[in-house]
């Protein structure tokens, strides 16, 4: 169990907001090009985005930035919240407001942002995730200057759950150069999408698979950190993450489950390819963990024999959390439904 830690959300949201004109005053350019450009995707996040869009405009920089605050046509008054803040920080919150949901067309809102985005660096935020420390940028593009071979900077994160409390994020190391194997076996999970600032030439290079990938985050992990052969991370918790319950993921993956698995094991493939096959024995790691989660799915669904052979397919890739892969196996033969 991660240690529960104190943040105090009262005083953060109790903190006045700059005016743009003093946001500007410390940018050395004035209105320039922008340094960075922070994608802020939102759907239905009413509850959230001002916490969001607190920690963009709590930055203190000494460069331009700007915020790309993508509303993928929310119903719930998410979409007023984006036109309020835009009228109040015109030089810097540029809105993309859609009338159709792209998401839904198979579409990546980030894709879908960066087209619009004109800086340098991209920093990633969802619209119920937020930035804590202003000076979470200024610490990461100091980083990415020092370091131009670098094309990921990430950081340490607070998760908040659903009963309120905040823990650090459990990242796979601390240490401060993350190297491509490091992204892969975490599966996604080395370090919230808040967190991370990509040097530009990260999206302008995705490969075309890119867009059909199940879970964007953990390609684009790995994608940036094989941009420059590794990552640099920042030990200091900077931004939040709200996690969503597991009972809530099962319900929303259930009904797509044989695609979800079966597509991130193509692309696995793909992104293995793409790296060459020179970390292949990580992908294996990664690809035995997707089939140990399909086969639970499997079993809880009674597809016994498919559920056995794709437990079966984990083990003999990798031996890691060998007794719960062979506990899922001996119940797919005893035929004893699980549930997920």
């Amino acid at each position: 169990m991660v240690k529960k830690v104190e943040f105090d959300i009262t005083a953060f949201r109790a903190m006045s907001l700059p005016t743009e004109e003093e946001i500007v005053a410390s940018w050395e350019t004035g209105y320039k090009k922008p340094v960075v450009s922070i994608l802020c995707l939102t759907f239905n996040q009413i509850t959230y985005l001002q916490d969001a869009l607190r920690g963009f405009l709590i930055q203190k920089t000494t460069f331009p930035f700007e915020v790309i605050l993508h509303d993928d046509a929310s119903t719930d008054g998410t979409k007023e919240i984006v036109q309020e803040y835009s009228s109040r920080y015109p030089g810097i919150i540029k809105p993309i407001i859609q009338t159709n949901n792209q998401y839904s067309q198979g579409k990546k809102p980030s894709l879908v942002s960066f087209p619009h985005a004109s800086g340098d660096y991209i920093a990633l935020c969802e619209g119920d995730d937020f930035w804590i420390s202003s000076n979470k940028l200024e610490m990461q593009v100091e980083l990415a200057s020092q370091y131009l071979d670098c094309h990921l900077i990430c950081h340490s994160a607070l998760c908040l759950d659903q009963s309120g409390e905040y823990r650090h994020y459990k990242t796979r190391t601390s240490k401060k150069v993350w190297l491509i194997a490091d992204f892969i076996e975490a599966g996604g999970e080395a370090t919230p999408t808040a967190s991370l600032l990509l040097h530009r030439s990260v999206f302008e290079g995705l490969p075309h698979w890119f867009q059909s990938a199940p879970v964007g985050d953990f390609f684009l992990q790995v994608l940036a950190a094989s941009a420059g052969g590794r990552a640099l991370f920042i030990n200091k918790p900077l931004s939040v993450y709200r996690v969503n319950s597991t009972g809530s993921w099962s319900k929303k993956l259930k009904p797509i489950y044989d695609k979800f698995f079966t597509d991130m094991i193509i692309h696995l493939e793909f992104l293995d390819d793409y790296l060459e096959n020179q970390h292949t024995s990580s992908f294996s790691l990664i690809e035995s963990k997707v089939r140990y989660s399909y086969a639970r799915y499997l079993l809880a669904d009674s597809r016994f024999g498919e559920a056995r052979t794709q437990a079966l397919l984990s083990i003999k890739q990798s031996r890691v959390i060998i007794l719960k892969k062979l506990f899922v196996y001996v119940l797919s033969h005893m035929r004893v439904k699980l549930f997920v």
